[in-house]
């Protein structure tokens, strides 16, 4: 009885000890690398927030800080992937069109590529959504007489129309494009990047990335080109001059955050038959966007990201400015990660071409992105044409692509 007395008292001071390092912010993590996203934090509590707001953020943080979790998640991800390879195995055949968990992402018939569930309806969303197509509209209302205004979006893995989920109503996973198409398709030209099944879906997307690889990149550059040209006289798109992969392994966004869970793949890119004519500034800084030259030199040994390394950062703002006399017309492209890997080819067709990233112009002292302002941009830059360049959590839900503009004209 004393001995399971001192054992009581032996773990109640172990609870008190992790409960007192966890909630007084020691040892936090801000990001989980193997869910890659934002964790709760001690620091995100506020006295300005009512006594529940603050229960609900302790709650959070007490269940998502606390030490080995990272290790935790890993393990059980693996072990995920075990018992789905065993599944797998035991069905054979018949396993055909059955989506399989890993982590927080799906593969079919037990693949190598990973792809997201199919996208669910909710308030949450209806309402970012919402928030999303009123800013579309009121920029539409103040700059639409005098720019042309153009959508592009990157097709999505959720989005596959011949995959069968048992669990979702595959009617859904057109909802929310069909509700943005039909409130702005009168507004702006929008065009979404087609995908005829699975099949065409592998050969335009990476295996363990969210985003397109060098043939699905090609398709939304020659698109993108083309739905302009009917406007401007601009080329049509270049063709393809020579493709090349390169001897290095690419451990894509999904599989990096999860130390290489998903394995990796190779890493290919195209060169067309225009020459690059431009020069670059980045961020106020004459400089190339990505590091082709150093990642070429480097490959054997370069341990970064290898997407951002070949294509360019996130930056706040590139401006392209054409070497060449080939027209007047200045594109603004309001875009995220997927529009790096073809700036360099669209602003082959353009006098100027600039590229703003909402989404950088985030920091703790502006979390509602008023830094950026559309209006001063437009005001101070010649502007023929706008081309928002987003994949479909950024150009649907991402409140970090709101743009803030002054509504009285």
């Amino acid at each position: 009885m004393v001995k399971n007395k001192f054992i009581l008292i032996a773990y109640f001071i172990m609870f008190v000890i992790c409960i007192t390092v966890t909630m007084g912010g020691v040892f936090q993590n801000e990001i989980s690398e193997s869910e890659n996203r934002k964790l709760a934090t001690i620091d995100q509590l506020d006295s300005n927030l009512s006594l529940i707001d603050n229960f609900n953020i302790l709650s959070k943080v007490s269940s998502e800080q606390f030490i080995g979790r990272e290790e935790l998640i890993k393990s059980y991800a693996n072990i995920g992937i075990m018992k789905n390879d065993i599944v797998i195995s035991m069905i054979g055949d018949k396993a055909d069109n059955i989506l399989f968990e890993y982590g927080n992402h799906y593969k079919l018939d037990g693949e190598e590529y990973i792809i997201d569930k199919p996208l669910e309806i909710s308030d949450q969303k209806n309402q970012a959504i919402e928030n999303r197509m009123w800013n579309f509209e009121r920029i539409d209302d103040k700059y639409g007489d005098e720019i042309e205004m153009y959508i592009y979006r990157p097709f999505s893995s959720n989005e596959i129309p011949d995959l069968i989920y048992s669990s979702w109503d595959a009617d859904q996973t057109s909802y929310y494009s069909d509700m943005f198409d039909a409130r702005l398709g009168e507004r702006y030209t929008i065009m979404n990047q087609q995908v005829l099944n699975y099949e065409d879906y592998k050969l335009k997307h990476f295996k363990t990335d969210h985003h397109w690889n060098y043939n699905g990149a090609y398709q939304g550059y020659s698109d993108i080109i083309t739905m302009i040209s009917k406007d401007f006289d601009i080329v049509e798109p270049y063709p393809i001059e020579s493709e090349s992969c390169f001897d290095v392994e690419f451990f894509g966004s999904l599989s990096l955050n999860s130390n290489g869970l998903y394995g990796s793949e190779s890493f290919c890119d195209y060169n067309l038959t225009s020459p690059r004519n431009f020069t670059t500034t980045v961020n106020g800084e004459v400089k190339d966007v990505g590091e082709y030259e150093k990642f070429i030199e480097n490959m054997e040994s370069w341990n970064e990201y290898i997407y951002e390394g070949y294509h360019g950062l996130n930056n706040q703002t590139v401006q392209y400015d054409s070497l060449d006399e080939k027209n007047d017309v200045n594109l603004l492209v309001i875009g995220d990660s997927f529009s790096n890997a073809i700036t360099d080819d669209l602003a082959l067709h353009f006098n100027k071409l600039y590229k703003i990233d909402p989404r950088q112009f985030i920091d703790e002292n502006d979390q509602y992105n008023t830094t950026f302002s559309l209006d001063d941009f437009l005001s101070n830059n010649d502007v023929d044409a706008i081309l928002f360049l987003q994949y479909y959590e950024s150009v649907f839900f991402d409140s970090r692509m709101y743009l803030h503009i002054e509504l009285d004209k």
